[in-house]
């Protein structure tokens, strides 16, 4: 009886000494670079834009490049470059009864994000800043992040907040010009996202 309630208090002690000596998984000394490539096309014709008549073709090229630096154990620097090479129908021929594929415009957008963490801890802080731009449209935006994990790192919670600063310019058509002027003021649009995710590892599969 007094073997068992030794080894039982010694498998307790082993636990309790894991638990406390527990400390979240440090960055990697390798750099991550991906490139993605995608490309879409769509045909039709009977445009909405048009009131019913005209092309709907459609081409977008779009790449992204992400890259992530880790600085050292903690700290950490991921950059996300990317571009969309597109004609759209709905984008061009705005003085014309019939439209058709735009001639080509390009939207770029990009963003770096620096992490740091706290390994004893187990937690995450992060920030970022974000842009992107077409000849209509500029954004620019900021991101805070915050994760914590506990429980030998099967459990999780992060949380995270944007908020994005729009400005853009809006072009009437051809039969309201004369009317009022042909390009409003640039507008401005202030908007925000925040999530709140909780993950949890149930078993080993």
């Amino acid at each position: 009886m007094r073997t068992i309630l030794m080894l039982v208090l010694g498998l307790s002690l082993s636990y309790g000494y894991a638990q406390d000596g527990y400390q979240m998984k440090s960055n990697s000394d390798e750099i991550d670079a991906n490139f993605l490539f995608g490309y879409y096309q769509q045909d039709g014709d009977n445009a909405a834009v048009t009131g019913g008549v005209g092309t709907e073709e459609l081409q977008d090229y779009s790449s992204l490049f992400i890259i992530n630096v880790p600085l050292d154990s903690i700290n950490a620097v991921a950059i996300t470059l990317g571009a969309d090479y597109y004609t759209s129908a709905s984008t061009d021929n705005i003085d014309n009864n019939v439209s058709s594929a735009s001639v080509r415009d390009v939207r770029t957008y990009g963003n770096a994000f620096y992490t740091r963490k706290n390994l004893r801890r187990g937690e995450t802080y992060g920030i970022g800043i974000g842009f992107s731009t077409e000849y209509d449209y500029n954004s620019v935006s900021g991101r805070l992040s915050f994760a914590k994990e506990w429980n030998e790192g099967n459990s999780e919670l992060s949380l995270n907040a944007q908020a994005f600063m729009d400005r853009w310019s809006t072009f009437y058509p051809i039969e309201l010009r004369g009317k009022v002027d042909g390009t409003l003021p640039t507008k401005n649009r202030q908007s925000y996202n925040f999530q709140a995710t909780y993950s949890q590892v149930i078993n080993r599969r």
